[in-house]
């Protein structure tokens, strides 16, 4: 798979908001705890103004996908926004910032995008995923199983749930950062075994193994714009590959995946299975360089033998 680590913050600061991000894969798995001398805003959208479009405080409040951005931003640097996403421009000028997030406000974030411009300095943030609470009374209300996004968040919102609340006014030590790395490891271990434990009992069933990557998209590209299943390519015959990664550069990436214990060669030889991978592959990429000109920005991907698990 494209993953190979993971990396989270916990942000706390000053005036009692709590923000928890996750960031792009890293070479090793990581959760730090931070106390911010600004607010919590500012590390979570890259950019806080003097004054903000939006003032959230709401509950279960949710922003997912798309662009925000400002005027500045889009007059100067629009060549930046990426094609095809939905933009929302905001049209005040000067020392502006997205959001105020208030006292009562329980935010989520999912794969949104800031490009924003505050006297004439440029800020650009991708954000994978976030959860934003205006004070730790509000965080201590909410359950996390009941509001995360999927069987991973739920787990690590709750367990993360009570070493946050444990560490809010006292001063990080070794002890605190070495449970919250141990409870992200063993998360890690509890998913890496479900795999494992699925695809041996299935003898490593193709529809098993597609269903464990729709269920855990993050472990598939962890700084992707989007993933979408089974996307639809309209050649002369209708062909479907198993996922269609979007970057942040608006880059495709299609990917085929194969019943993960078939080896991609015999011996110095492509196997079987590769050779019918990649004649799929080579059918969308001529299904595409017929719908668009634009056909350098594909990449191809073809995921198979995990019998090192």
């Amino acid at each position: 798979m494209l993953y190979n680590g993971f990396k989270g913050y916990v942000d706390i600061d000053s005036t009692g908001r709590i923000g928890f991000e996750v960031c792009r894969g890293a070479s090793r798995y990581s959760i730090k705890v931070r106390n911010v001398k600004g607010r919590v805003e500012q590390e979570i959208f890259g950019v806080l103004g003097k004054e903000n479009m939006i003032a959230l405080n709401g509950h279960d409040s949710e922003l997912r996908g798309g662009v925000l951005t400002c005027k500045d931003f889009a007059e100067r640097y629009g060549h930046e926004l990426p094609k095809n996403a939905t933009v929302l421009t905001f049209g005040r000028i000067g020392s502006i910032g997205p959001f105020q997030i208030g006292e009562e406000a329980e935010v989520k974030i999912t794969d949104a995008s800031i490009y924003w411009m505050i006297r004439n300095k440029r800020f650009v943030k991708h954000i994978r995923f976030a959860w934003v609470f205006g004070s730790n009374i509000r965080f201590d209300k909410i359950d996390p199983f009941l509001h995360a996004d999927s069987h991973f968040y739920s787990s690590l919102f709750g367990n993360l749930h009570q070493i946050i609340t444990h560490g809010y006014q006292e001063k990080v030590d070794k002890d605190t950062r070495s449970k919250v790395l141990d409870t992200f490891t063993r998360l890690i271990e509890r998913i890496y075994n479900e795999f494992k434990n699925e695809l041996v009992t299935t003898r490593g069933d193709e529809q098993v193994f597609q269903q464990l990557l729709i269920k855990y998209k993050f472990f598939l590209s962890p700084d992707a714009l989007s993933i979408e299943g089974q996307p639809s390519l309209n050649g002369k015959e209708l062909r479907k590959p198993d996922f269609r990664i979007v970057t942040h550069e608006a880059k495709s990436i299609y990917v085929e995946i194969e019943p993960p214990f078939y080896k991609p060669f015999d011996g110095s030889k492509a196997s079987a299975r590769l050779k019918g991978a990649l004649k799929q592959v080579t059918e969308w990429k001529d299904i595409l360089s017929h719908q668009s000109a634009e056909t350098g920005k594909n990449s191809y991907l073809i995921i198979m033998d995990f019998s090192m698990i």
